[in-house]
């Protein structure tokens, strides 16, 4: 038999042909679409350039700002403390009186030195509540540096969500190229509809307008965090970040709650309070008088001689309008003030922290079953979508929505992640950093 009568004789039946297309063209398919890799050799390389979360924290600490303000709180709150300690300033007086007589002038001079002093002990009480200033300023400091990481974590997290949504919709765009190729052989040979050429078209069209948008939302929060950081040249040798957008399970809720008294904005609060109270104390005392006691030395000088002679003296306050009363009030209202304020803080970050540590909890489960999602069911329908595309079941804009199915998916299962983050950035605030 010759080579032509071969070829004849064994030549397939029109449906067989048909359907050894579609599964050359499902195989090809499947080569543009899951042979892409993810990552390569260069990307691993980048990731030792891209700044971590460690990193981050420790450069939005190190701002000169950031010390200098810490600084001068305490400064501030010391200075109080000054103030409350320095007795006040003795008084030097001299005064000179001359008499004219009859019978001669008479001029007397006299030096006095005099020194006010505090015996109802108020001057101990203002020091003492000064003290309390003191440590309220270093859990004011406190209470800034969590606020600096919180939003430093948080802004960190915005970037890697927006990283790895665009490394998605990247991953995505070039698959659709490449598919786009073999579409445009198929259709060459005759075996792709116009129409279906077309839709493919259109689908790039909106992945690459997709694209742009994700790359300019990333460049946004990028410049944001480099701010918070310090400026450019702080992240001007990092490529990205790089974490993990999901976080870990949060402590026992009754743990979390535990720590609350001890967070630093309402252990503030407690300080403030006791120092009003120890200045309503130094009001209480405002009755008992304040004395004076002074020296010096008197000069007579008339016709019959000059004499000079030492003096002492002694004074005392009448305290019969001013008793401190405006004082006692003030810091009474004031320790009352703080006092409930902590009260009520304390009341709100319980449940605030009890939500919320129930929100991620829930962000977490639903987090990890869309990511199994994405990974193993959608896997597991593309498979499907193959098998019914061989099968002559389906056409290519069917096979080709299976795939986008698994991109949808991966993509819900990120934005899920980060907000399962950001409720635990957040859940770390409310807890005084106690979730990290």
């Amino acid at each position: 038999m010759d080579i032509k009568s071969l070829s004849t004789s064994t030549k397939k039946p029109i449906a067989d042909r048909f359907l050894s297309s579609n599964m050359r063209q499902a195989t090809m398919l499947a080569a543009a679409l899951l042979l892409i890799p993810f990552t390569c050799v260069a990307a691993d390389s980048a990731q030792m350039h891209r700044l971590t979360e460690a990193v981050c924290l420790r450069l939005a600490l190190e701002r000169p700002s950031v010390a200098a303000l810490a600084d001068s709180r305490i400064a501030l709150a010391k200075s109080e403390v000054t103030a409350a300690a320095v007795l006040p300033n003795p008084e030097i007086e001299y005064s000179r009186e001359e008499i004219d007589r009859s019978t001669g002038d008479s001029t007397e001079a006299s030096y006095w030195l005099s020194q006010r002093i505090d015996l109802s002990g108020r001057r101990d009480l203002q020091i003492e509540a000064a003290e309390h200033r003191v440590e309220a300023a270093v859990l004011q400091i406190q209470a800034d540096r969590l606020s600096i990481e919180v939003d430093t974590r948080s802004k960190f997290y915005r970037v890697l969500h927006q990283q790895e949504r665009l490394d998605a919709i990247e991953d995505w765009t070039n698959r659709l190229a490449a598919v786009g190729k073999v579409i445009r052989k198929r259709q060459a040979a005759g075996e792709v509809s116009g129409y279906d050429a077309l839709r493919l078209t259109v689908e790039q069209s909106a992945a690459t307008a997709s694209l742009q948008q994700e790359r300019a939302a990333y460049q946004r929060v990028w410049e944001e965090l480099a701010a918070y950081l310090g400026g450019a040249d702080k992240v001007a040798n990092y490529t990205g970040v790089a974490g993990r957008l999901s976080p870990d399970n949060p402590p026992p809720l009754e743990t979390l709650l535990e720590t609350l008294v001890r967070r630093s904005d309402l252990v503030q609060l407690t300080r403030e309070a006791t120092a009003q109270e120890l200045e309503q104390r130094a009001g209480e005392r405002g009755w008992v008088p304040e004395f004076t006691i002074g020296i010096g030395r008197k000069s007579v000088d008339d016709d019959l001689g000059s004499d000079s002679g030492a003096m002492i003296g002694a004074g005392i306050t009448l305290p019969l309008f001013d008793r401190g009363q405006a004082n006692q009030q003030r810091a009474s209202a004031n320790a009352a003030i703080a006092r409930n304020q902590h009260t009520l803080n304390l009341t709100i970050a319980g449940g605030e922290v009890r939500g919320l540590w129930s929100e991620v909890k829930d962000l977490i489960s639903t987090a990890k079953l869309q990511h199994t999602t994405a990974r193993e069911e959608a896997t597991s329908l593309v498979k499907i979508a193959e098998t019914a595309y061989r099968g002559g079941e389906i056409g290519v804009l069917e096979l080709l929505d299976a795939y986008r199915t698994v991109h949808d998916a991966k993509l819900v299962a990120l934005d899920t992640a980060a907000k399962a983050r950001q409720a635990e950035v957040e859940l770390d605030r409310l807890t005084g950093g106690m979730v990290r």
